[in-house]
């Protein structure tokens, strides 16, 4: 009996750490870019799903027959590097550090997804102090709440739900309504602020939620193409978003993107740009928490004129985003 035992102990185990390897598989054929639209489903769920699940069926293997786990330790090892670095997205700095030269202006740029949180003004000020902000992009807000956060003096700009404050002068110079797409609010809005005669664009996005595909998907009808719709809108927002950044001189990409860098989405039409957080952050970066899992989906994009100095996930103010931050200079 004990010999039966052992062997489906065994059993168990192998199996176990293969669909291990099976998900590994797959994800690392999903995230190479560009594919069909019916991989498109497959791709959101592995984007979107708490991505430590991926490893239960290692530690269950683990546990199960640790011989096993040595006997296979080399593919193991690369793995589950390969699944902490890119899968879990753990960011290490770009190294070696960018040469920081002809510094004439510097901006340091918070953006957050305030979630019409009320709890958020003090700590948001807080912030604000702490890390010399000179420049604060806003989504789900309010003037009204907006004019409660910012400091006395600073130039501020709104529409609909998103809103620009700075130290510098600002100017709204247009906005982009999902009317074109039968939606609802503002893609993305586009400001202007002038930093010692130099203007900068500064794009506020907000792009479509994948939740919106998940909840209206359902076992029983199998409708995949409601998940397959919700990634034709976003993949739309986004090429506007991009077709409509082209034109800009000087410019940043912030905001809600509903989207983490893994997305072929964001592989499509923001990869040209540098992610500051990638540049110069370190760790997983999480700025959208659930009750399970986190993810980075809010985004400082730069084009070439601009250095990424650091960049860092802002406290936590009691909404479910969490504040990007970036120090630049130009």
């Amino acid at each position: 009996m004990k010999i039966k035992i052992s062997n489906l102990i065994n059993v168990l185990s192998r199996i176990s750490l293969y669909i291990f390897y099976t998900l590994v598989f797959i994800i690392f054929i999903i995230f190479i870019n560009p594919w069909p639209q019916f991989l498109t489903v497959i791709e959101d769920v592995f984007i979107f799903m708490p991505r430590w699940l991926i490893i239960l069926p290692l530690l269950f293997s683990m546990l199960m027959n640790l011989s096993l786990i040595l006997e296979q330790r080399i593919p193991l090892v690369v793995s589950v590097l390969y699944v902490l670095c890119y899968y879990q997205n753990f960011n290490i700095p770009k190294f070696p550090l960018q040469k920081v030269d002809n510094i004439r202006n510097k901006i340091n740029i918070m953006s957050v997804n305030l979630g019409n949180t009320e709890e958020a003004t003090l700590i948001i000020s807080d912030q604000i102090k702490k890390h010399q902000l000179s420049v604060i992009a806003l989504q789900e807000t309010s003037k009204k709440q907006t004019k409660i956060i910012i400091p006395k003096g600073w130039g501020l700009e709104c529409i609909g739900h998103m809103c620009l404050a700075s130290v510098y002068p600002v100017t709204l110079v247009e906005s982009q309504s999902r009317q074109i797409i039968n939606g609802w609010g503002n893609i993305g809005a586009l400001f202007n602020i002038t930093v010692n005669h130099e203007i900068i664009s500064i794009l506020n996005v907000h792009l479509e939620t994948p939740r919106k595909g998940f909840e209206t998907f359902q076992w029983s009808k199998l409708n995949f193409q409601t998940l397959v719709d919700n990634y034709d809108r976003r993949y739309l927002e986004a090429s506007i978003i991009s077709g409509w950044s082209d034109s800009l001189g000087k410019k940043i990409i912030l905001g809600d993107f509903n989207m983490p860098i893994e997305s072929s989405i964001y592989a499509t039409f923001f990869s040209e740009l540098e992610n500051t957080f990638n540049a110069s952050g370190v760790g997983l970066g999480y700025t959208k928490y659930t009750r399970i899992h986190g993810i980075r989906i809010d985004h400082i994009l730069t084009d070439k004129h601009f250095q990424t100095l650091a960049a860092e996930v802002g406290a936590d103010f009691g909404g479910d985003h969490r504040p990007m931050i970036a120090k630049l200079v130009f």
